[in-house]
């Protein structure tokens, strides 16, 4: 089971809730809700690897995702069509990783992430 440390919110941005859910699933190998709130010409840019995932790859990517033991989302940010996300992630093996992961939203009523940008230290 994935430990999940959030930092405490005002609740009031269905945005963020809906990133945090996003993420809290990811971390539990949950790959299927992600999917729908994927923009078809979704680009996952991570950075300082020269790595550049459209949408079938980024899928098959997070499903090859090792276990995850820790999820710590330290904060998220929305404005308008903008999102960031910042955290870390402990895997089963111990590994640490720090990330901020930047985001473009399609706007309207059902917002799909166009566009990510990782940095994973």
């Amino acid at each position: 089971m994935v430990e999940i440390k959030v930092m405490a919110d005002c609740g009031n941005s269905p945005n963020k809730e809906l990133l945090k859910e996003l993420m809290i699933e990811i971390a539990q190998g949950k790959i299927d809700n992600l999917i729908m709130h994927l923009d078809d010409s979704i680009i996952f840019n991570y950075v300082g690897k020269n790595i550049a995932l459209d949408k079938v790859n980024l899928i098959n990517s997070l499903r090859s995702l090792p276990k995850v033991k820790l999820l710590e989302l330290k904060n998220i940010l929305t404005h308008g069509k903008v999102a960031a996300l910042f955290g870390t992630v402990k895997l089963d093996n111990n590994q640490i990783y720090h990330f901020n992961f930047s985001l473009i939203l399609t706007m309207g009523k059902n917002r799909l992430i166009k566009e990510i940008e990782a940095y994973i230290v």
